[in-house]
């Protein structure tokens, strides 16, 4: 399965580290990295982000039509 895992920071990292001791095939994002593109490729995404940075993630304009 491929799992996104949008936010880089305390809680981010940590089920990054955790979730890439699984068979599955996962990645962190971080705000500077196409999240769009992310989306579109994963199964699941897990949004470890603060409240406000959710809300900006999302305003951004989008690669993805189809999210």
């Amino acid at each position: 399965m491929k799992i996104a895992v949008i936010g880089n920071g305390n809680i981010g990292s940590g089920l990054t580290a955790v979730l890439s001791k699984t068979n599955h095939d996962v990645a962190a994002y971080g705000r500077d990295d196409d999240i769009a593109a992310a989306v579109a490729a994963a199964e699941v995404i897990i949004l470890a982000t603060p409240y406000g940075a959710a809300a900006d993630l999302a305003k951004r304009p989008t690669s993805a039509a189809n999210w």
